[in-house]
C-alpha cells in the first residue's frame, strides 16, 4: 500500500485531533500535532524570557531547541520534544494556553514550522491536523478532510477539556469566544 499524507482541518474543538489520532492508528501512519509545534515555540518563549511578538528571538530558539515527536514504550501518547527536553505536559499548562495564538500569528514563526511541517512530511505516511493544513502546508496532500461542529458542540467539548485539565472555564463566555474566532477565520477566507 502506498503512504499518503493525509491532511485534517476545521475549526478551534471540531474534533481534528480525534479523528487524526484514530486515522493515524489504524493505518499505522505517524501523527504530527502541528498545534503542539506552536505551543512549543510559545513555550520556549516564555521559558527563555523572550517577548511573544519577537519572531527573530523565536525562532532561533527553534533553532537551537529542535521540536520533535515520540511515543511512549506502550504506545499509548505521543510525546513532544524541545531540544531533549520532553514538554508534552508543560506545552498544554494555562501560560501556554493562554498566549499560543500570539505567537502563532506571527509570520517568521508561522514560515519556519511550515516549512517543517512539510518537511516531516514528505515521504508519506503522516496525518496532520490543524487550520490551514489543507490549503498552505499540505496542498498536495492525497486525502484533505475538513471537520465542522456546531459552535455550541465545538464548546461543550473544550469546556470539558478544560475541566478534566483543571482549567476553570466560564461556558458561555467560551461560547462567545468560539463564535467570535469562527467568525474572524469566515471573514479572513473571504477577504484573502
Amino acid at each position: 500500500m502506498t503512504s499518503i499524507k493525509i491532511a485534517i482541518d476545521g475549526p478551534a474543538s471540531s474534533g481534528k485531533s480525534t479523528v487524526a489520532k484514530l486515522i493515524a492508528k489504524k493505518l499505522g501512519y505517524v501523527y504530527l500535532d502541528t498545534g503542539a509545534m506552536y505551543r512549543s515555540a510559545t513555550y520556549l518563549a516564555l521559558q527563555n524570557d523572550t517577548s511573544l511578538t519577537d519572531e527573530r528571538a523565536i525562532v532561533k530558539l527553534l533553532k537551537d531547541y529542535p521540536i520533535s515527536f515520540g511515543r511512549r514504550k506502550d504506545d499509548s501518547e505521543q510525546l513532544v520534544f524541545v531540544g531533549d527536553v520532553e514538554v508534552s505536559h508543560p506545552i498544554r499548562e494555562n501560560e501556554v494556553t493562554n498566549n499560543v495564538s500570539t505567537v502563532a500569528a506571527l509570520p517568521l514563526v508561522r514560515k519556519t514550522l511550515v516549512d517543517l511541517q512539510q518537511q516531516l512530511a514528505k515521504k508519506g505516511g503522516i496525518v496532520m491536523d490543524g487550520r490551514d493544513i489543507g490549503t498552505v502546508v499540505l496542498p498536495d496532500a492525497e486525502l484533505k478532510i475538513f471537520l465542522i461542529a456546531s459552535v455550541e458542540e465545538r464548546a461543550e467539548r473544550r469546556y470539558r477539556e478544560n475541566l478534566e485539565k483543571g482549567i476553570q472555564t466560564d461556558f458561555n463566555t467560551l461560547k462567545k469566544k468560539l463564535l467570535s474566532v469562527t467568525i474572524r477565520i469566515v471573514i479572513g477566507k473571504f477577504l484573502r
